[in-house]
C-alpha cells in the first residue's frame, strides 16, 4: 500500500517563503560579543546577522540588535513583546555569553560584571526574560546559541556549584494554546564554543548550512540535523540539544478519496500555518463507496478508483501546489 505525507508540523510555516497575511512572523535577534568584563566573543554579532538575514529571506520582520548594555537589553525584550503578542509565530535567536549562576540561567548585557568568591554576575538578565518576550504567540521558538566559552576566565577554578557553567535544564511551561520549541547549542550545564575569529561557531555554521541546503525543511527536523551535524563535527564534545513544549501538532489520517472531497481545507493549513501533519493513504479510490458496492452490486462496480473509471492526481505535485512539503512512503522497510 502506498502512503503520502502532508506535513506541516511545529512552525514549518516559519521556513516558508510567502507570508500570509493572517500569519504574522517575528523573530527578535540578538547578538553581543563586546563585554566590559567577561571575555569577548568573535563571532555572536556575525552568526546573528548571518541568522537575521535568512530570516528575513524568509517572510519574517526581525527586530536585531548588537552588543547591547542591560538598560538596551531590556528595552529591546519589551518592544518584540508588543510585535509578538500580535503575532502567529514569535522566534528568537540569542548568540552571546549564558550561563548558571546561582542557580538562575542568565543571558549577559555587554556590561555585566562578575566577582569570583563568591560567583557572582551584576546587571544579568534571566533567560526566562527572553522566553517572557515572545508574548501571546500560539507558536513558539527560542535558538539559544550561547554559553560559549568559558566567561569566567579569570578566576582560579571551575565552581563546584555549577556557576559560569552552560545553562541548567530549562522547565518553560507553556500556555494550553501555545507550542514552544527550544534549541540550546549545548546540553545543560556544558558549554558551547565560539568558534574561530572570523567564521561562526559551530552551531551557527550548521543551522546556517541547513537553512542553505534546504530552506522549507521542517524547523524541528532543521534543528535535530543541526544538532547532528554538530555533535559529528565536534567529535562528540559539543551536542546540542532540541524541545518541543506543549501544543503537540495535530495528526490526521485520511483516505486518498476523503482528501480529493476536501481539497479546500489544505489551504486552510497551509494558509493558517497549523501545526497539522496529515497521512493520505493510498486506497486505490472512494474505498467507502466501492465496500457498498461490493455488498450490495458485487458485478456492477462504478466510479470508485482506476479500476472503475475514476483517476487521481500526482499527490505530491498536488501538495506542492498548496506549499505544503511532503514525504512519499511506497515500502515497509520506508
Amino acid at each position: 500500500m502506498r502512503r503520502i505525507l502532508f506535513a506541516l508540523p511545529l512552525l514549518a510555516a516559519c521556513l516558508l517563503a510567502a507570508s500570509p497575511a493572517s500569519a504574522k512572523r517575528v523573530a527578535l535577534v540578538i547578538g553581543i560579543g563586546t563585554y566590559k568584563s567577561l571575555a569577548g566573543l568573535a563571532n555572536p554579532v556575525p552568526d546573528a546577522k548571518a541568522v537575521a538575514t535568512v530570516l528575513k529571506a524568509n517572510g519574517f520582520e526581525v527586530f536585531e540588535y548588537y552588543d547591547l548594555d542591560r538598560a538596551d537589553l531590556l528595552d529591546a525584550l519589551e518592544a518584540f513583546k508588543d510585535a509578538a503578542d500580535e503575532a502567529t509565530v514569535a522566534l528568537a535567536y540569542y548568540a552571546g555569553h549564558g550561563m548558571e549562576v546561582g542557580g538562575r540561567n542568565v543571558i549577559a548585557p555587554s556590561d555585566l560584571e562578575i566577582s569570583c568568591e563568591p560567583r557572582q554576575a551584576k546587571r544579568a538578565v534571566e533567560l526566562d526574560r527572553l522566553f517572557e518576550a515572545l508574548g501571546r504567540a500560539p507558536q513558539q521558538g527560542v535558538l539559544l546559541d550561547a554559553c560559549r566559552n568559558d566567561p569566567f576566565p579569570q578566576c582560579a577554578s571551575r565552581s563546584a556549584g555549577g556557576d559560569g557553567n552552560g545553562f541548567r535544564g530549562f522547565s518553560r511551561i507553556t500556555g494550553d494554546d501555545q507550542s514552544l520549541l527550544i534549541a540550546n547549542a549545548t546540553l545543560p550545564g556544558q558549554l558551547a564554543a565560539d568558534g574561530p575569529p572570523g567564521a561562526h561557531s559551530p552551531f551557527a555554521r550548521a543551522l546556517l548550512a541547513r537553512f542553505e541546503a534546504n530552506p522549507r525543511m521542517f524547523l524541528r527536523d532543521l534543528l535535530d540535523a543541526t544538532a547532528r551535524d554538530v555533535q559529528l563535527a565536534s567529535g562528540g564534545s559539543q551536542v546540542p540539544e532540541v524541545t518541543t513544549r506543549g501544543g503537540a501538532p495535530a495528526v490526521c489520517l485520511a483516505g486518498d478519496g476523503s482528501i480529493m472531497m476536501n481539497l479546500q481545507e489544505l489551504q486552510t493549513i497551509a494558509g493558517l500555518g497549523l501545526p497539522i501533519k496529515i497521512f493520505v493513504l493510498n486506497n486505490d479510490g472512494y474505498h467507502s463507496i466501492r465496500q457498498a458496492q461490493q455488498n450490495h452490486f458485487a458485478d456492477n462496480i462504478v466510479g470508485c478508483g482506476p479500476d472503475s473509471g475514476l483517476t487521481f492526481p500526482d499527490f505530491q505535485r498536488l501538495a506542492a501546489g498548496f506549499g505544503i512539503p511532503s514525504s512519499q512512503v511506497g515500502r515497509d522497510a520506508d
